[in-house]
């Protein structure tokens, strides 16, 4: 958990994934344990999904959709 505390130290440039050719913009809210995800559709509009995260030895998991 001192870890991802420490997320929001990071300037914002350095928060960004890219999988499958899309960049997300990542914000980690560990008081309320969410990631939010932001990025493009291929139609350039902006879209957001906030998913609730859990602590594992290994760091952080997203509970499986059902």
């Amino acid at each position: 958990m001192l870890g991802l505390n420490n997320t929001n130290n990071i300037l914002n440039y350095f928060k960004r994934l890219s999988f499958g050719g899309i960049n997300y913009d990542i914000r980690i809210d560990v008081f309320n344990r969410t990631v939010t995800f932001t990025w493009a559709d291929g139609s350039g509009n902006f879209k957001t999904q906030t998913v609730n995260y859990y602590t594992v030895s290994s760091g952080i998991s997203f509970p499986r959709p059902s």
